[in-house]
């Protein structure tokens, strides 16, 4: 792990109650910078701090991120170089691990028969969810809130307290390879006991809680992190197999198509899209420069790589390249075939303050 004056000031910024401002004078072109900030959260940490570090990153490119700003292919080759570098956000909770992106692309790891808690979105935070592998107390609960107030609230009390309460129709018993989206605010929703990946509108919480057994101040942190890559080899490895859906009092299972290259899993126009794209040897999978989406792709099978302005990034599995916006890129495979995710969100949403 890298050591130096640089690390520590990051650190001890990312501990006080300072602006990002503070450390505006940093070199965001600077590969000893950016191994300075992978350095900074190479070691579990508390999420506030974890968080206030992805913060400044995402100061340091303030003017690529601000709607509406024009980007030249050399900025943005700097972009790719600094986030592929410093590369995922380690956010530990009572309930398992979060491996952020800054741009909204999550896995997840959670503890059998615990995850996320019973919520709502009160802000358009829309989200979709890949189910990897699932534990034996598995479940995905999706609902209205008139239904969430006319029993679902206490079939999660009992859940919780193992009085093994049959399931209700918002409970979906999953399998690798499900997903699911919410696009709607006040649907009542959570994942439990899964590892999952998740397309979503910004890398931190924006929701209401309705029912949270989780405590938030005493829990351990491990000694270190998880491996992205490790967690990915053991994890459903292809495209989604069926996208779920609420239906009345059911659950409508729609397969994806056998033989697809793309499976979308959520796609808000102008907002947010992110799927999962194949990519064979010799292939190359477009990217086009939208206008205002930052993207993140992520070798989730195989390993890849990214092209920008004629340079190739390497994508090893369970890596990261962030693209801003306007640059044309394109990913392929190394060797043989690779799956990537590949997740898209408007700048506007970067740049939203989050209030919850």
């Amino acid at each position: 792990m890298r050591t130096g004056s640089t690390m520590d000031v990051i650190c001890e910024w990312a501990r006080s109650n300072g602006h990002e401002s503070e450390l505006g004078w940093l070199d965001r072109d600077s590969p000893e910078v950016a191994g300075d900030f992978r350095a900074a959260v190479a070691r579990p940490d508390r999420i506030e701090t974890v968080e206030r570090i992805e913060s400044l990153a995402k100061f340091l490119w303030d003017d690529l991120l601000t709607p509406g700003a024009k980007i030249d292919a050399p900025t943005a080759l700097g972009f790719a170089r600094f986030f592929a570098e410093v590369g995922f956000f380690f956010k530990y909770k009572p309930y398992g691990v979060k491996i952020a992106s800054p741009f909204g692309y999550s896995l997840f790891d959670l503890f059998d028969g615990q995850g996320f808690s019973f919520q709502i979105h009160v802000e358009p935070k829309w989200e979709a969810f890949h189910i990897l592998r699932t534990k034996d107390r598995s479940l995905v609960y999706v609902a209205s809130l008139p239904e969430w107030q006319a029993g679902g609230s206490q079939w999660a009390r009992a859940f919780f307290e193992h009085r093994d309460p049959a399931d209700p129709p918002a409970v979906w018993r999953p399998a690798g390879g499900d997903a699911t989206a919410i696009t709607e605010t006040q649907t009542v929703h959570a994942v439990l006991g899964c590892v999952v990946e998740e397309y979503a509108g910004c890398s931190v919480d924006a929701v209401e809680r309705l029912y949270d057994p989780y405590p938030r101040t005493s829990f351990t942190l491990p000694t270190a992190h998880q491996d992205p890559a490790a967690l990915l080899r053991d994890a459903y490895p292809g495209l989604p197999r069926r996208i779920l859906r609420r239906q009345g009092a059911g659950w409508l299972a729609a397969p994806v198509p056998t033989g697809a290259t793309v499976a979308p899993l959520i796609d808000v126009p102008e907002e947010i899209w992110g799927a999962r794209v194949r990519c064979a040897a010799g292939d190359r999978y477009p990217i086009p420069g939208s206008d205002e989406f930052v993207t993140v792709v992520v070798a989730v099978h195989g390993d890849a790589f990214v092209e920008v302005d004629g340079e190739r990034i390497g994508l090893e599995l369970g890596h990261l390249v962030c693209l801003p916006p306007q640059v044309d890129a394109g990913v392929g495979a190394t060797d043989g075939t690779a799956i990537v995710a590949v997740h898209q969100v408007a700048r506007r949403l970067v740049q939203t303050d989050w209030s919850r």
